[in-house]
């Protein structure tokens, strides 16, 4: 399983290296409130984005027996709800530039409509690509997507277009992979059939698609919440900080995302195999996700300064206040794997009516305080929900959260070893260039963490196992 990983992590790597060399640029030529603009803009156009798919491409991997109406059924489905959602939040811009008390969100809105028709448009190619497993040629579309898309960022940038720059580079990303995933998969939709498969397909993707928008409001939230109350500014160091962390976090645990409901799908006949193969899928993530964490913590100013610049020092503590959730957020993340491979997706949106509520009533609370209250407030409600996250997406397995804890246990322990010794070893060096530092940082941490895994843990064969696959997928081509 973890070979699967290390394809999909390089995949996806390689575009979020590309996206991170341009945030680096861009974030050194554009102000904060150009990013703090396009943040406010695309709280409303991503829930907007959530119901034009509705669900309806996992649907379509999903499918156990998937026919060509079926199929035509879905794309017509995507490409009305795409045209349907870009009609409705163009006629909402105005009201969303009144909440924000600024009319260029208005015009950034109205022009970011056409990706949801775009979009709308690929969903379906791309689901059947998924479906294939091919896997490689997806990745190869999703780096030429971003190279082009962000060289055309970063070059209008340097034209002096602002904001407009991130507008345009949304667009071509949108274009491109129409494009690409047209060329690649060459599959004209014919008539579409609403039949039994496909009410209930739709069924699964809605509840899905409901799960997703409860989800991406509470994440989202902080930069409306923020945005209303401190403006473009506050919004952008806030966001910067919170996506950058979502992008590093991408590179350990975003894979699993995607190969661990599809590993699990098969598991369910055998409860004890979806138990064994459950905790081996979570137990990989924790051992690379951990070290991350210890990182990011510790080396929160001096990845701030490395990636976005001198002007960005406002987000060092944010990141680092949000890097204190990075665990929880692991754990929790491994629910939807639960739920998406049993198709239980309609527990999963009741879930987070309940979860997701009391996190962002946390982060209303926050508000008055701060945006360093609310990055506060978020890491607290990740570490409160965890619990309460696995107990209900355990009720039809035969896993339980004391099996979440002994998984657990070897990377935490080791984490927080190598956390003690980093950070009482590195407070006393200071007037390093900040690379260097991150980069002896991250060798010393890692060194640590490693050998606290094999001489007090005794997790020397998970990490042989792990070692051996790398060497095998690299020695296989």
């Amino acid at each position: 399983m973890f070979g699967m990983w290390l394809v999909s992590a390089l995949s996806q790597g390689s575009g979020q290296l590309l996206q991170l060399v341009a945030t680096m640029i861009l974030a050194r030529i554009l102000l904060p409130a150009d990013f703090g603009l396009i943040s406010m803009a695309l709280v409303f156009v991503g829930v907007a984005d959530i119901f034009r798919d509705a669900g309806l491409s996992t649907a379509t991997v999903r499918a156990i027996d998937l026919q060509d109406k079926n199929a035509n059924a879905m794309f017509f489905l995507n490409a009305l709800l795409g045209i349907g959602m870009a009609v409705l939040v163009f006629l909402a811009g105005p009201l969303l530039s009144h909440v924000y008390d600024d009319p260029r969100v208005a015009d950034i809105v109205a022009v970011l409509c056409v990706t949801f028709i775009i979009n709308g448009l690929s969903a379906q190619h791309q689901a059947l690509l998924r479906r294939r497993l091919q896997f490689k040629l997806l990745a190869k579309i999703n780096v030429s997507v971003v190279f082009i898309s962000q060289c055309v960022g970063v070059w209008l940038a340097f034209d002096g277009m602002g904001y407009w720059a991130l507008v345009v580079t949304i667009i071509v990303s949108a274009s491109l992979r129409l494009v690409f995933v047209v060329m690649a998969n060459p599959w004209i939709p014919g008539k579409p059939t609403f039949d039994q498969v496909t009410r209930k397909m739709v069924s699964f993707g809605l509840y899905l698609a409901a799960f997703g928008l409860i989800g991406y409001v509470a994440n989202n939230a902080h930069n409306l919440i923020i945005g209303a109350t401190y403006g473009s500014d506050a919004v952008a160091f806030y966001n910067r900080a919170f996506m950058l962390l979502v992008m590093i976090l991408g590179y350990a645990s975003g894979p699993f995302a995607t190969i661990a409901p599809a590993t699990l799908s098969r598991m369910h006949n055998s409860a004890s195999d979806f138990r064994a193969g459950y905790l081996e899928l979570l137990s990989y993530n924790l051992i690379l996700g951990v070290p991350v964490c210890v990182i990011c913590i510790l080396g929160a100013s001096e990845i701030i300064a490395i990636v976005l610049g001198a002007q960005w020092t406002v987000s060092a503590e944010i990141f680092w206040l949000l890097s204190v959730s990075l665990i929880p957020r692991i754990i929790a993340s491994s629910s939807g794997w639960i739920y998406q491979s049993s198709g239980n997706t309609r527990g999963m949106m009741l879930w987070g009516i309940g979860g997701w509520s009391f996190i962002l009533c946390l982060l209303l609370l926050a508000a008055p305080s701060g945006i360093e209250a609310v990055a506060t407030a978020y890491s607290v409600a990740m570490f409160l929900t965890v619990y309460p996250c696995m107990a209900i997406a355990f009720r039809r397995t035969t896993v339980t959260f004391r099996d979440v804890l002994i998984a657990c246990r070897s990377p935490l322990g080791a984490g927080l070893i190598a956390f003690g010794l980093s950070w009482l070893g590195f407070s006393y060096v200071e007037g390093i260039v900040p690379i260097v530092r991150l980069g002896l940082l991250a060798l010393v941490s890692s060194a640590i963490y490693i050998l606290a895994l094999v001489v007090v843990f005794s997790e020397r064969e998970l990490l042989s196992s792990m070692l051996q696959q790398v060497l095998g997928r690299r020695a296989g081509g």
